[in-house]
C-alpha cells in the first residue's frame, strides 16, 4: 500500500509538501515523493527512547511491526541501544530474539543486526537491491550493534 503523501525516504515520516531536509531526521530529499517513486516506505523506531523497561520496548516494537504492516512501510530501522554495560543490554536481545521468533513465524521477511549491516554481505546486497535508499543509510558499514533493520 502506497501513499499519496510524500515520505522521507530514510525515517518513512511525513514531508507535507517539502522538499531538502527531512525535519524529523535531516536527511536530504531529492525529490518530495522519494519513496513513492522507490516503491516502499522507510522508518525509523527507537525503542530505547524514554530509557523503558524492557517489557514496554518489545511491547512498542510489537505494535511498530504490527502499525508498519498496516501503514504500507517496508522497511525499519529499529534502534535498540547496545546497552550501558558494554555487553550488550537487555533491550537489545530481547528485541532480537523477538525479531528471530517472528521471522521464524513469517510474520516480518528479515532482520540484519547492524553490526552485519554491510555493504559487501551478500545479502545486504540483495536488500540494497531491492531498497535502493539503504545505500545511503547512515549506518550501512559501521558495524552498529545498537540497530537493526527489520523487512516487514
Amino acid at each position: 500500500m502506497l501513499r499519496d503523501t510524500p515520505v522521507c525516504d530514510m525515517c518513512g515520516n511525513d514531508l507535507g509538501s517539502r522538499i531538502g531536509n527531512c525535519p524529523f531526521c535531516g536527511t536530504y530529499q531529492e525529490q518530495a515523493n522519494a519513496s513513492v517513486r522507490h516503491g516502499y516506505r522507510h522508518k525509523l523506531i527507537n525503542l530505547k527512547e524514554g530509557r523503558p523497561i524492557v517489557d514496554v520496548a518489545v511491547d512498542k516494537l510489537v505494535k511498530s511491526i504490527d502499525a508498519a504492516r498496516h501503514e504500507g512501510i517496508t522497511v525499519l530501522t529499529v534502534i535498540h541501544g547496545y546497552g550501558a554495560s558494554g555487553k550488550g543490554g537487555a533491550i537489545r536481545v530481547a528485541s532480537r530474539k523477538l525479531l528471530k521468533y517472528l521471522k521464524d513465524q513469517k510474520k516480518i521477511q528479515q532482520s540484519i543486526p547492524g553490526e552485519q549491516f554491510d555493504r559487501r554481505a551478500s545479502h545486504v546486497k540483495d536488500i540494497i537491491r531491492r531498497f535502493p535508499t539503504l545505500g545511503t543509510h547512515s549506518d550501512l558499514g559501521k558495524k552498529n550493534p545498537g540497530i537493526t533493520i527489520v523487512i516487514v
